[in-house]
């Protein structure tokens, strides 16, 4: 009788767990429209489409707001330490007056008034590249649909080529 160690009974014991498991499992039948609707949901090409899309047009959306004017608000404050004036001798009017305080405040407004219609053409460039992303994720869906369609059509045709078959096969 030969002796099994302990990593030959976790590979039996393993292999065994598998087999059990896949004969647990249950048969369960798809229609056309399941397969499809499953395949859609589970697909990751479709998944990396539709985030082109999203990306697209938030691009899109970010080249939008450049038509419109940038605002910038600004405020500082600063407080220096007490420094004695300076006065030069004979003035009686103080040169550089001690200021401990100092607030700064400002307010831009930055309107482009012409760029060589570049605000438009890249505004339009962004709308035609987030729907051609739109165009591309149709595509892929329409593809991943015609592969699940056509491999449950096959399937079928299998399925039916054995019935005949067996039933040719109990015949003679």
């Amino acid at each position: 009788m030969k002796k099994i160690n302990n990593k030959s009974f976790l590979w039996l014991l393993l292999l065994s767990l598998i087999g059990l498991h896949a004969r647990a499992q249950e048969l369960k039948k798809l229609s056309l429209n399941e397969a499809i609707s499953l395949g859609l949901q589970n697909s990751k090409a479709l998944g990396i489409s539709k985030s082109k899309v999203l990306s697209a047009e938030a691009k899109s959306a970010q080249l939008r707001a450049l038509q419109f004017p940038q605002v910038k608000a600004t405020a500082g404050y600063s407080r220096l330490s007490n420094v004695p004036e300076f006065i030069f001798p004979g003035y009686t009017q103080s040169m550089f007056p001690n200021i401990p305080n100092n607030t700064r405040y400002g307010l831009s407004l930055v309107q482009p008034v012409s760029g060589g219609f570049r605000a438009r053409a890249m505004l339009e460039s962004g709308e035609l590249l987030a729907k051609a992303a739109g165009l591309d994720a149709e595509k892929d869906q329409a593809e991943i649909t015609l592969t699940i369609s056509t491999g449950y059509y096959a399937l079928y045709r299998v399925q039916e080529t054995k019935k005949l078959i067996d039933q040719h096969v109990l015949i003679a």
